[in-house]
């Protein structure tokens, strides 16, 4: 589901609007139907869930629990605003954003969630979201070691 919002957010400017998909709200009961991901040995799952109030809810569980209908089945009518892996026992880089804050912190396993999600108690509109340190979503395809770059500078690696 997430591809095909991000294909279609990418193609928007070339599509008409008439064939654009349309992007519709997500219940429990429709995440019940989803086929089961696999989830690599040592990951859990997230959730980070948005209320038109201003409220939010987030759970981080293990690999064979959805914590998104989890959160739907205790308090409907929520919007997913994120929802990823999380590594147990590795490093996790996360990002919280709370009205105009932003917070980012670097850690271990659940710890570092806990720590972002206790941050974020009592504020409103706050989105969590968990990238697993070992699951490199920005990286080159390629070993940069071996390839040259005629501006000296390589945009696909990081610099932090």
């Amino acid at each position: 589901m997430l591809n095909a919002l991000l294909i279609g957010a990418l193609l928007a400017p070339t599509i008409s609007p008439s064939a654009r998909p349309k992007l519709v709200d997500i219940d429990a009961n429709t995440i019940s139907k989803a086929p089961a991901i696999a989830v690599p040995a040592g990951y859990g799952r997230y959730c980070s869930m948005s209320y038109a109030s201003g409220g939010w809810a987030f759970e981080a569980m293990g690999p064979n629990d959805d914590p998104c209908a989890d959160i739907l089945s205790r308090s409907p009518g929520g919007k997913i605003a994120r929802a990823g892996l999380w590594s147990m026992e590795g490093n996790n880089n996360v990002v919280y954003r709370c009205g105009g804050g932003v917070g980012l912190l670097k850690g271990k396993g659940f710890a570092i969630i806990k720590e972002a999600y206790d941050d974020s108690v009592g504020k409103q509109n706050c989105v969590i979201t968990v990238a697993p340190k070992s699951l490199k979503i920005f990286d080159a395809p390629f070993d940069s070691d071996d390839a040259s770059f005629s501006n000296g500078v390589d945009s696909a690696r990081s610099i932090c």
